[in-house]
């Protein structure tokens, strides 16, 4: 499986990627290692973590797929973060028109992205709620998250009457501001987008503290721990984003598995909408199939 390794180094990576290139073949560079496996796995298996910090001798290059990740630690993912920034700084030497590709699940826990995409989950879930009069939120798996109903609109009397049947207010004012907040547009409706777009999920701990009932979205808020935590995964994900930026790079951020897709998703669209305002986009989103 050579034809998957362009080499050790940007010094061995050029004339592979000059050869491809002349076939009109870019390239995504890609920090690939797996453990070594007589065996093939089967085939309705699940796919091997590969322990952070193998002995360098036991680890060979990829064979099925991109590293897989485990957490250890905040040093770790440190000590990742660095490795793709020496990826992206590959590309530049190596491969100027080609993609850096990234994990996020190798730049902080991945019970930290599926407890995130939790978070994500019941939030439109309470969308639909709120759309449907007030109802308590159903408590819906991430498998669940794409095909979701995100069709309907709140006014701001659906809004009013639904988010007090939910939460306790001290206010209608309190009410109306937080409609005023979601409205982006201006057009006294929140659609999905604005909705989703509107809660980060940093507010989300103080907005359950005033759920009525302690259903799915009042246990799905983030604790300070996971929220220091999230914002380390935020900063290393920004630190080489910023990188790619200054060299011109473009850096592709794989998918992964569905349980922690959703704060995937939801990290790179707030990246795009940072990052990608020049002629030239640098954060690119992907699918897995």
């Amino acid at each position: 499986f050579n034809h998957f390794c362009a080499g050790e180094n940007a010094k061995e990576i050029v004339p592979k990627m000059d050869k491809l290139h002349r076939y009109g073949i870019g390239g995504i560079l890609d920090y690939a290692a797996e453990a070594k496996d007589e065996q093939p796995a089967p085939r309705a298996a699940a796919p091997e973590v590969v322990p952070a910090g193998e002995a360098e001798d036991d680890v060979v290059g990829a064979p099925l797929s991109a590293r897989l990740y485990h957490y250890e630690n905040e040093s770790k993912c440190d000590a990742h973060r660095d490795i793709f920034l020496d990826a992206v700084r590959a590309v530049k030497d190596a491969t100027p028109n080609g993609f850096a590709a990234i994990k996020l699940s190798g730049l902080g826990d991945p019970k930290l992205l599926e407890r995130m995409s939790n978070v994500l989950v019941q939030m439109a879930s309470l969308f639909k709620s709120l759309a449907d009069g007030g109802e308590e939120p159903m408590d819906y798996p991430c498998a669940l998250f794409y095909v979701a109903d995100r069709s309907g609109v709140l006014d701001y009397e659906t809004f009013s009457k639904a988010w007090k049947n939910l939460f306790h207010v001290d206010s209608e004012e309190e009410v109306r501001e937080i409609f005023s907040k979601l409205d982006v547009d201006e057009d006294g409706q929140i659609n999905f987008l604005e909705w989703s777009s509107g809660f980060k999920l940093s507010e989300v701990d103080a907005l359950v503290h005033k759920c009525k009932k302690q259903g799915p979205v009042y246990k799905s808020a983030l604790s300070p721990e996971e929220r220091a935590l999230y914002f380390n995964l935020v900063n290393r994900v920004e630190q080489i984003i910023m990188l790619a930026e200054e060299l011109d790079v473009r850096v592709m951020v794989d998918a992964e598995w569905t349980d922690i897709q959703p704060a995937i998703d939801s990290l790179v669209l707030w990246l795009q909408r940072k990052y990608n305002r020049g002629s030239k986009p640098i954060v690119f989103n992907t699918y897995q199939c």
